[in-house]
Order: structure tokens, then C-alpha cells, then sequence
């Protein structure tokens, strides 16, 4: 089993703690970005977000009049997507096949869950997916190295850490341009990336 699979059978076991231990309101730079994000598509874009979890994110951008295909990889995320009246299908960004063109492509604490060469795959699927002058935006950790951690889950989670030049050099090689790395200790005091980038 791979480190991604172990990640996602803690969150269907846990989605009902995820959702109470996590935040339910955007705000700081999560926000910011996330404004950010909203100025580069209109009503009519096509967005998909990749890890929505219980649709915080979506629920904000839709907030602001823009629609969101929610996914996750997590069944149990999907239904609770479902529940909250949002359009959702699972899926795994890294076994999966992503259907249709995108001008924006988001995700928001997820990656941080591959291995640097399961990034590298899941960016270039990514471009595919990415209508050309199209968005990527995503938060990541940052830091150096791998492990493993029980926070806020009280199981096993997989965690790879990068440092902004890092990051920059996997999404250009991925095929996109590098926009904007903001950096930000946040919830929990967790340090962390905010990348913007065009395909």
C-alpha cells in the first residue's frame, strides 16, 4: 500500500473528525489567495478543485458567483459534498484520468500529502487538463523532508514538505509558468505555500 492509500483510509475513517477539527471559515492568507484565485475567472469558467473535502473552499468561490466541480479522493468527502449541495465525484489525481478542460485548476492542503515524484506525475496530468492561459493554484507545506504524523487525525498521515525554489522548478518543468509563491504560518502555526501559476 502506498503512502497516498494509507493517507486516504485515515481520512474515511476519520471524515467526521476532519470536519470538526478543521476551521470553518476562510480566512487569512488562505483567503487571500483564494481572492486571488477568484480574480483570474468569471461565472461561466470551468473549475475543478482537487481534495475538497467538506466544500469550505467551494463554498467560498461560490460566494463570489463562481461554480466549482468539487472532487476527492476520500468516498466519504464525496457523500458529505453531496449532503452540503454540492456537484461532487471522486477522484484520485493520481490513479484517475481527469476528464474535460479547466481554466482553473485548484487544490488547498493536498499535495502535501504525495511524494515528490507523485507531484511531478499529478502536475503534468494537471497541464493536460489545463486549458492553455488557464490556472493552477495550490497550498502546500513548507519545509524539508518526509514523515509521517497523528495530528489532528490521531492516525497516520503522509506529509512532504518544499521550499518555494523547489516548488517553482517542479511546476515549471510541469509545463506551467510560475505567477506568485506567497508564504504564510497559519492555522495551527503550520507553515505554508501559496502558489498562482498559467499553463
Amino acid at each position: 500500500m502506498t503512502n497516498n492509500e494509507m493517507t486516504l483510509e485515515t481520512y474515511e475513517r476519520n471524515i467526521d473528525k476532519f470536519i470538526e477539527r478543521t476551521p470553518k471559515d476562510t480566512i487569512g492568507e488562505t483567503k487571500v489567495w483564494l481572492d486571488a484565485i477568484a480574480e483570474r475567472v468569471s461565472t461561466g469558467s470551468s473549475v475543478l478543485e482537487i481534495g475538497s473535502g467538506f466544500g469550505r473552499d467551494a463554498d467560498y468561490l461560490r460566494s463570489k458567483g463562481i461554480g466549482v466541480l468539487c472532487t476527492d479522493g476520500a468516498a466519504g468527502f464525496v457523500k458529505a459534498l453531496r449532503a452540503r449541495g454540492h456537484e461532487a465525484m471522486q477522484l484520485n489525481v493520481l490513479t484517475d484520468e481527469i476528464d474535460g478542460s479547466y481554466d482553473l485548476i485548484f487544490a488547498d492542503a493536498v499535495f502535501e500529502h504525495f511524494t515528490r515524484d507523485q507531484l511531478a506525475y499529478a502536475l503534468s496530468k494537471l497541464n493536460r487538463a489545463t486549458v492553455d492561459g488557464g490556472t493552477l493554484g495550490f497550498s502546500i507545506r513548507r519545509g524539508e523532508g518526509e514523515y509521517w504524523s497523528k495530528e489532528k487525525l490521531d492516525e497516520d498521515r503522509f506529509f512532504c514538505l518544499w521550499e518555494p525554489d523547489q516548488l517553482g522548478f517542479a511546476v515549471t518543468a510541469a509545463g506551467f509558468k510560475v505567477d506568485s509563491i506567497s508564504e504564510s504560518n497559519g492555522y495551527q502555526n503550520i507553515k505554508r505555500l501559496y502558489l498562482l501559476a498559467t499553463k
